[in-house]
């Protein structure tokens, strides 16, 4: 395609990535021009999970019956979560189409750095920590149900758990690769300023300084209103998931009408809820490793200079979302606080029923 008059050539930036993590943005089918993958890829967002949202809506209010309170605050959960996992989903495949392409001008890339990989142990850990979730939720939710199972049910249930690990394993496994894409170039921009920082430091001097915080800028422009969308939608998905998870503890027992209730509506979201977490956790340690950079130099440090302008830039140097730092303290904090809260609140709530 001919450029016009006065514009300027996009860049490709996957090509500063390593073979393994080009080939992953290639089966997400984030080329400029419509391939097989980028077929598919469509195909499987607006035809198949569409169609599968619009399915299981329709279906849930088929089954529904003159709901109460407890039972709205559910239901309400469990329709913004099934929204919200197909708005994020055609959100980070669109986002990372746009952001594989950048104009020359925008770009912050050091030739020194080595080509950004996948960080395999990274993902892993992330993994582990969203699928932790799961087996947490389907224990508690069967404690909470179960005095109240007919006989049969808990066959019933079963084959219900195996159809959610089903989806997790199959259905969702594509939805893997857009939210993977996005992490990968973020992460690749970060590598490279996180370079730029380096040699700020090394240099010691305002000029080098004052050049490091327009690389920033530029990509905080970039990357701004992506984040920000980011952390509200999957934020906001693992903490209704959550939510829902207490709200049928804290009415358990209220009939046994509810029980059953609630077990059949929170089994078809329980996938959700570690999925959610997987995502928001992949983009968060990004920006940690970054920011924990910074306050890396600002300690170590020798130059009474530099330890000045680190201090006085701080906040233009970080990357906040939503007003707040991210550090690897913070998203420990939170994590392990969610966790103990939520099993206290139901531990209690299935001690005092």
């Amino acid at each position: 395609m001919e450029l016009l008059e006065g514009e300027e050539e996009c860049i490709d930036v996957a090509e500063g990535l390593a073979p393994r993590a080009q080939s992953f943005l290639q089966k997400a089918g984030t080329n400029k021009i419509c391939g097989r993958a980028e077929i598919l890829m469509a195909c499987y967002i607006y035809v198949l999970k569409l169609a599968l949202m619009c399915w299981r809506l329709g279906s849930d209010f088929w089954e529904l019956e003159e709901p109460v309170a407890p039972h709205l605050f559910i239901i309400v959960v469990a329709v913004l979560m099934r929204l919200t996992d197909f708005v994020t989903l055609a959100f980070h495949w669109h986002f990372a189409r746009i952001k594989r392409y950048c104009k020359r001008h925008d770009m912050v890339r050091m030739a020194e750095v080595a080509p950004t990989d996948i960080r395999v142990k990274e993902m892993r850990c992330c993994l582990r920590l969203g699928m932790a979730i799961f087996p947490i939720s389907a224990l508690f939710l069967l404690l909470a149900t179960w005095p109240v199972l007919h006989e049969g049910d808990e066959v019933n249930m079963g084959i219900k758990v195996g159809i959610t690990i089903f989806h997790i394993l199959f259905l969702y496994g594509l939805s893997f690769f857009p939210h993977m894409a996005t992490t990968l170039l973020l992460q690749e921009d970060l590598e490279h300023l996180g370079a730029f920082l380096t040699r700020a430091i090394e240099a010691g001097t305002l000029e080098a300084m004052m050049d490091l915080l327009d690389k920033v800028a530029s990509i905080k422009r970039r990357w701004g209103k992506f984040l920000c969308w980011h952390f509200l939608l999957e934020g906001g998905g693992a903490a209704a998931y959550v939510l829902a998870m207490i709200s049928s503890y804290v009415h358990r027992g209220t009939s046994e009408h509810f029980e059953h209730f609630s077990l059949s509506w929170m089994m078809r979201i329980m996938s959700l809820g570690p999925l959610f977490a997987i995502y928001l956790l992949w983009q968060v340690m990004s920006l940690a490793r970054f920011n924990s950079q910074i306050l890396r130099f600002k300690k170590k440090t020798d130059s009474n200079t530099m330890y000045r302008l680190i201090s006085q830039h701080e906040d233009e140097l970080e990357f906040r979302v939503l007003g707040k730092t991210i550090t690897h303290n913070k998203i420990r904090a939170v994590m392990f606080s969610v966790i103990f809260s939520t099993c206290g609140k139901i531990i209690i709530a299935l001690a005092t029923h």
